[in-house]
């Protein structure tokens, strides 16, 4: 006979979230324009070919951990926590075709887990810019290389060791919220002669 674990549930939803934008008018000539997840996407032709944030579907066993199926890219996936059942997770930002323009990688994070017994770390290369917040009111990172077209093609991973770790002190409440995390990735070009990252993440997104 198998065996069951048995515990408290709390539902934890992670949404990926991308977003485009771009730093200088002169590169105005758009070549693609799509709906994504609710939002528009912007390709630009002077900067990449393709811009997407995507991770592994998450399917649950019997035991009642996760196992990712990485031949299928998915935008969000859902979660049932049990204490001590970490959660496998692999978001992934690729970038094909860029372009010698250099542009900067941000992400923001919008984190909604009110339990100390649910964390993650993001990936070394992220780094964060301290009072910054971004327009979905979440913190704003910035990746540590310029994104400049040496590599045509980029694979960069969000969460360190692709793992959300869940402590045995998680407790569930039938009044709680559901935990989330949504990613919102910015590819923004760099305008000559200017390296402040916090200020070329501000003016592109017109934040005070």
């Amino acid at each position: 006979m198998k065996a069951k674990r048995i515990y408290g549930l709390a539902l934890f939803l992670v949404s990926l979230v991308l977003i485009t934008a771009f730093s200088s008018a002169v590169y105005a000539k758009y070549i693609k324009k799509t709906d994504f997840k609710g939002n528009t996407v912007t390709i630009q032709a002077n900067l990449a070919e393709d811009f997407t944030l995507t991770e592994s579907k998450a399917n649950r066993t019997e035991m009642g951990d996760y196992v990712l199926d990485t031949t299928t890219p998915v935008q969000t996936n859902q979660y049932v926590l049990m204490p001590g059942v970490d959660i496998p997770k692999d978001p992934t930002i690729k970038i094909t075709g860029k372009t010698a323009l250099p542009a900067y990688l941000y992400l923001e994070v919008v984190d909604n887990i009110s339990d100390p017994a649910v964390t993650y770390s993001l990936a070394d290369w992220w780094q964060l810019l301290a009072g910054v917040t971004g327009p979905n009111g979440g913190k704003v990172y910035v990746y540590n290389e310029t994104v400049d077209g040496s590599t045509a093609n980029m694979e960069i991973q969000l969460i360190k060791g692709n793992t959300v770790y869940v402590g045995q002190t998680l407790v569930h409440s039938a009044a709680a919220k559901p935990f989330s995390i949504k990613f919102h990735a910015y590819l923004l070009q760099k305008p000559d002669g200017t390296t402040n990252e916090t200020a070329i993440f501000k003016n592109a997104l017109g934040l005070s």
